[in-house]
């Protein structure tokens, strides 16, 4: 979806100040997790920075952070040092398979100059979903969330 704008005046910052509405997953001072508002399959989600100045997530996690162009460097992020990917999109990950029951999650990177930036999570499907279908959906993850939530601060 190279065709939108960048900066401030763009989809995903009126999704942030809620110019445009979403089914909000979840929200940090960095991140922002909904559902894809046109989605391909039931729990279809995005993950995106929050923060302005930021136009990738990979460039909000600090110096240590190197671009995620590639899935080995996506690896080694998620490994290394940068908490709010490797806390957040496990935890998005997790939340989407608990309220579909799909047993794998398929995570894809729009990074770089020409993309928007975001995560986007689907697990395997071929159905679309209708508005009410998203809001169940929704819910159920967080749901599945707090369920997260609970067993990480038990440990």
């Amino acid at each position: 979806m190279s065709h939108l704008k960048k900066g401030d005046d763009n989809v995903f910052s009126k999704i942030i100040d809620g110019t445009i509405p979403c089914f909000k997953i979840f929200e940090t001072e960095d991140a922002l997790a909904f559902l894809d508002a046109f989605p391909k399959v039931k729990g279809h989600a995005v993950l995106i920075p929050k923060r302005k100045g930021f136009l990738a997530l990979d460039g909000m996690f600090g110096p240590e952070s190197e671009p995620l162009q590639t899935g080995q460097a996506m690896q080694r992020q998620l490994s290394s040092g940068s908490t709010a990917l490797r806390v957040l999109l496990p935890r998005l990950c997790k939340a989407v398979k608990r309220a579909t029951g799909c047993q794998a999650v398929n995570v894809i990177s729009n990074l770089g100059a020409d993309d928007d930036n975001m995560l986007t999570m689907a697990p395997s499907a071929t159905d679309m979903v209708d508005k009410d279908e998203a809001t169940e959906t929704a819910t159920e993850m967080k749901n599945a969330l707090k369920s997260i939530r609970r067993r990480t601060s038990a440990a």
